[in-house]
C-alpha cells in the first residue's frame, strides 16, 4: 500500500466522525464516507504534496454531501399512493389529475423497466439500496431514474424550468 493510501486508511475514523455532521443514519454516513474516499483516491493526482490531507478530504466530503442534497431536492417524484392526499382541495380536478398521473406511470412502466427505480427513489431509497433490491449497479440505477423521469415528464407533457 502506498503512503497516500495508508494515510487515507488512517483517516477513515476521522472521516466517519466528520460525516456525522451531515448525516443522521449510519447507512448515509457510510455512503458519504465511501463516496468521499472514492473521490479522494480517484483524484489523488490533484492533491499537492506538502498540503494538509484532512482539510482536502473534508472539502471533498462537504461538496459530495451538497451535491447529493441538491440532487435529492431538485425533483421529488410522488408515488401513486400519496397523490390523492396532496391534491385534495378540488376533488373533481384532483381525481382527473390522479388518474392521468397513474395512467402515465402505467404507460411508461409498460415500455421500460426503469419506472421501478423511479418509484423506489420516490419512496426515499438511496441509489445503493435500489441497486441491491433490483440487482443492478448503482450507476445503472442513476441512469434508469434519469431516463424514467424524462419519460414521465414527456408522457405528462411537462417542461423543466
Amino acid at each position: 500500500m502506498t503512503d497516500f493510501n495508508h494515510e487515507i486508511a488512517d483517516l477513515y475514523p476521522w472521516l466517519f466522525k466528520i460525516a456525522r455532521r451531515y448525516c443522521s443514519s449510519v447507512c448515509d454516513i457510510e455512503d458519504l464516507v465511501g463516496d468521499t474516499i472514492y473521490k479522494v483516491l480517484s483524484n489523488k493526482e490533484k492533491f499537492k504534496e506538502g498540503r494538509a490531507l484532512k482539510p482536502w478530504c473534508e472539502v471533498i466530503m462537504l461538496n459530495t454531501y451538497i451535491t447529493a442534497y441538491n440532487r435529492r431536492s431538485l425533483i421529488r417524484f410522488v408515488g401513486c399512493d400519496n397523490i390523492k392526499e396532496i391534491f385534495s382541495h378540488n376533488q373533481a380536478s384532483d381525481d382527473l389529475m390522479v388518474h392521468d398521473i397513474q395512467a402515465a406511470i402505467r404507460r411508461c412502466h409498460n415500455r421500460t423497466c426503469c419506472m421501478d427505480c423511479v418509484v423506489y427513489y420516490a419512496h426515499g431509497y438511496s441509489y445503493k439500496e435500489i441497486g441491491k433490491m433490483v440487482g443492478i449497479p448503482v450507476n445503472t440505477v442513476r441512469s434508469r431514474i434519469s431516463y424514467g423521469r424524462e419519460l414521465l415528464r414527456n408522457e405528462l407533457d411537462l417542461t423543466v424550468k
